[in-house]
């Protein structure tokens, strides 16, 4: 009977565990399923033209355009916390991959030239890496399904 009634606390711990990441995975796909959010994404991949670093900041850096530059910069940190949960296993990989990993791939490979740039230019190699391990773990789920549209 112990270990019946210990089995069942277990199970209960799980089911807990299970709704508690399911909410904080909801929490995190409002913002992205938000239409602000959507519009400057959109904004992010389609409408700014920049080819590496460089051009970037000329551009878009916080000295001379704040609101673009704020936008990517949100995106870069919002990623960054979804890498982090992901990594921490505090949410699943599955449903990140299922509901954001367009938005998350698209992202990355537009800004991957200037993080890559920051990272050389200020040493410090691990500067949103988190963002990082996220595409690439977005990447290698996409990579086991079967090819198909929207893929």
């Amino acid at each position: 009977m112990a270990i019946r009634n210990q089995e069942l606390g277990l199970r209960a711990q799980e089911q807990a565990l299970e709704t508690r990441q399911t909410q904080i995975f909801m929490d995190l796909y409002k913002t992205i399923a938000s239409k602000e959010f959507m519009m400057d994404l959109e904004h992010i991949l389609f409408n700014m033209d920049f080819k590496d670093r460089d051009d970037y900041y000329r551009k878009y850096g916080s000295n001379v355009d704040p609101i673009e530059h704020s936008k990517v910069d949100f995106m870069l940190s919002y990623y960054q916390g979804i890498g982090l949960l992901v990594k921490r296993r505090l949410i699943d990989p599955e449903l990140v991959y299922k509901l954001m990993r367009y938005s998350i791939i698209a992202f990355w490979e537009k800004i991957k030239p200037v993080v890559e740039g920051d990272r050389q230019m200020l040493n410090v190699p691990y500067m949103f890496e988190d963002v990082e391990y996220l595409y690439d773990l977005m990447k290698s789920y996409r990579e086991k399904e079967k090819p198909g549209p929207m893929t």
